[in-house]
């Protein structure tokens, strides 16, 4: 029940964003959609591993709707982009701003923002299996880590959704370079075959 209101949430939000390119009963074509999606979703420990694939369940049965009314794939994956920034820019720009209180140097903010997803909220493990990596550049330490397990790979890639969790999902990462001036560097992604996904957030 925690949970219910997600599709109802997320249907609204994309009504705001997008307006006439979607259906008119958009939020119980969702709703039919979402549950279809749902099934078979494997039963995440933490809650917002939980909450997370909600949304990617979300995320997927919007795409669903698109292509059902004859909408482009790579154009409505951009329209879902647009709605899960919409969502989260706010929240990542906040918690960027809330990191002031560790310093001033972005490196060391950006480990206080990622530490406390990665260990806290909503990436936090068995969810998301973390692997620390220590990345030198000029002498400074730059935030960086690998995630060895993805519930979004996990869910996305058996699923034929590899391009929505890699131009809609992952994507959102790249959220925290305009407040911090780092740049995310990513070699490799799980969802893509790779064996791990890679954070290397540089300077400039």
């Amino acid at each position: 029940m925690l949970f219910a209101p997600v599709p109802k949430i997320f249907a609204r939000r994309a009504r705001s964003v997008l307006g006439s390119q979607l259906p008119t009963r958009l939020e119980a074509a969702l709703a039919t959609a979402y549950l279809q999606r749902l099934e078979g979703l494997k039963v995440e420990k933490t809650v917002g591993a939980k909450l997370t694939m909600r949304l990617v369940v979300a995320n997927a049965a919007l795409l669903d709707v698109c292509l059902a009314e004859g909408l482009d794939r790579n154009q409505s994956i951009d329209m879902i982009a647009s709605v899960n920034r919409t969502l989260l820019a706010f929240p990542m720009r906040f918690l960027y701003h809330m990191s002031r209180m560790v310093g001033t140097d972005a490196a060391r903010r950006m480990d206080w923002v990622w530490e406390l997803l990665n260990r806290w909220f909503p990436f936090s493990s068995p969810g998301w299996e973390l692997k620390p990596v220590v990345q030198q550049e000029a002498g400074r330490v730059v935030a960086s880590f690998d995630y060895c397990r993805c519930p979004i790979a996990d869910y996305c890639g058996p699923r034929n959704l590899v391009d929505l969790c890699t131009g809609a999902l992952c994507s959102l990462d790249y959220l925290l370079e305009e407040p911090s001036g780092l740049k995310l560097m990513r070699e490799e992604t799980l969802v893509e075959g790779g064996g791990r996904c890679t954070f290397r957030w540089h300077r400039g």
